[in-house]
């Protein structure tokens, strides 16, 4: 019997996941279920994801992309500790179940998942991840307008461990989780991880983690998201609930109403204040840093922006970077504690790797 190995980079904003053969997203929300009607005009060939509804508990939900369009007033779950927040089983669930397509009794060893910077360092933190994530989870999904028979999932171990770092192994580990790059992983690197609510500094040097430069703010990529909502209020005299406000930026214009120069501006503003922090921590250590990376959902939106704002050209890793490493930093963790692992694969077969 095989084990899966599999990475969840469960953002305030979205679920990046990573099955060694597959990338999923799904958005960070959950309502209760409701069955979608038909449409009436449109030919109705939803992707899998699109209209997602797990049942945890005996109680159905709606999740990801169905939930933030379905629920008018949908909110952001963006509190200092996402994992407190009651929706996070529901999406963790939901997340596991995606992950196992094909695989009938899935056995997990181990999940990765990834923490802020400064709350890695908090063993409270590490106790409530694994108090929720390992163990046995009973899931049934709906995909396509009807429910699955439940699942077991079982979780055998979890690994926790920073979100720049996991974005980092992408770069420095090959898909066995040997070190590919020895030059790289030897120099000095920072990893800038801009999420939906934090900013993630991470520095190494040759692999040995930098504390005073590495840090935990909030510019992440919702600061922008509210100067858009402000803007809005300001002109329509209502408020956007936050968890609306990516439907809004997506589209890209409100009540006929062009949101394009609003929300480049908000990502200007944006940019600018993650600039000003990041060379304000770096004001005497320019000269040690040989290389910048980064990642996030946010590099990908404020990519034009902060191409030419550092004294050492950045490396854009993209929203699935820490998911893609968290996968073969867990590969890494396996094979080291048992030198051999046959992988079962999603959609079935197995792989066998070897140290």
């Amino acid at each position: 019997m095989g084990i899966c190995v599999w990475c969840l980079d469960d953002g305030y904003g979205d679920n990046k996941m990573f099955n060694g053969r597959q990338e999923f997203l799904i958005p960070s929300y959950a309502t209760p279920w409701r069955q979608k009607m038909k449409s009436d005009i449109k030919d109705d060939n939803p992707t899998p994801l699109s209209y997602l509804g797990v049942e945890v508990d005996g109680v159905r939900y709606l999740v990801g992309q169905g939930a933030l369009e379905q629920d008018v007033s949908i909110h952001w779950a963006g509190g200092e500790n996402k994992h407190t927040d009651k929706i996070f089983p529901v999406l963790l669930k939901t997340c596991l179940a995606v992950l196992a397509d094909g695989i009938s009794r899935p056995v997990v060893e181990p999940l990765v998942m990834g923490l802020p910077v400064k709350a890695d360092e908090q063993e409270d933190r590490h106790r409530l991840l694994q108090e929720l994530v390992v163990g046995v989870h009973d899931v049934s999904l709906n995909m396509n307008g009807e429910w699955t028979p439940k699942k077991k999932i079982h979780v055998k171990e979890l690994v926790a461990k920073k979100q720049p770092f996991l974005s980092f192994c992408d770069v420095i580990l090959d898909k066995h989780g040997r070190i590919k790059d020895e030059t790289v992983a030897g120099q000095f690197n920072t990893i800038i991880d801009i999420g939906s609510r934090t900013l993630n500094i991470y520095t190494v040097d040759a692999l040995d983690p930098i504390t005073d430069l590495s840090d935990t703010t909030t510019q992440g990529i919702y600061t922008a998201y509210e100067m858009v909502a402000d803007f809005i209020e300001e002109q329509f005299r209502f408020r956007i609930p936050t968890g609306k406000m990516p439907n809004f930026i997506r589209r890209k214009t409100i009540k006929g109403m062009d949101l394009t120069p609003v929300i480049e501006r908000a990502y200007s503003v944006l940019a600018n204040e993650i600039v000003r922090v990041v060379h304000t921590k770096f004001v005497d250590s320019w000269a040690y840093v040989d290389r910048i990376f980064i990642t996030g959902g946010g590099s990908e939106l404020l990519r034009k922006y902060l191409e030419d704002a550092f004294p050492v050209t950045p490396q854009f890793l993209g929203r699935f970077a820490t998911a893609r490493g968290g996968w073969k930093y867990g590969i890494r963790h396996a094979l080291k504690r048992k030198g051999e692992i046959t992988i079962d694969l999603p959609g079935g077969g197995a792989q066998k790797v070897m140290s």
